[in-house]
């Protein structure tokens, strides 16, 4: 049974390998920035990378998201029911301290957050650090 099973899988992966590399060869043709090539994503392409049917299965929605960008976390810093900045206002407040973020200071940490490529993660650990210095 595990042969059949095993012989199966490899010819349908060997099978989206081949249509996956093909879409890979149309996307460079046409000059398409690997961002876009990702919205395309099929589960047979995950096939083809080398993931099993059964975890594939599991996957209810395969999506591609794009990076954020500096005024976007800028606004997450400010704007969000949980912003970073409210946060330490408040916290500091209740130590008798007062606490300005000036527009500079958000778009230097949103641009670190930027350099670092992880996005809205990046934004406390960029704080804390330039907090410490």
């Amino acid at each position: 049974m595990w042969a059949s099973t095993r012989s199966s899988r490899n010819a349908a992966a060997r099978k989206c390998s081949a249509s996956a590399r093909a879409a890979i060869r149309r996307c460079a043709e046409a000059e398409v920035p690997a961002s876009e090539v990702l919205r395309f994503t099929e589960p047979e392409d995950l096939l083809s990378f080398g993931m099993i049917p059964e975890f594939i299965g599991r996957l209810p929605v395969v999506t591609a998201l794009d990076p954020l960008k500096e005024d976007e976390l800028v606004q997450i810093l400010t704007d969000t029911k949980n912003a970073m900045i409210k946060q330490y206002t408040k916290l500091l407040s209740m130590e008798g301290v007062g606490l300005t973020v000036t527009k500079d200071a958000l778009r230097a940490l949103a641009q670190q957050a930027v350099e670092k490529g992880t996005g809205a993660r990046a934004l406390r650990s960029s704080s804390n650090a330039s907090c410490s210095t």
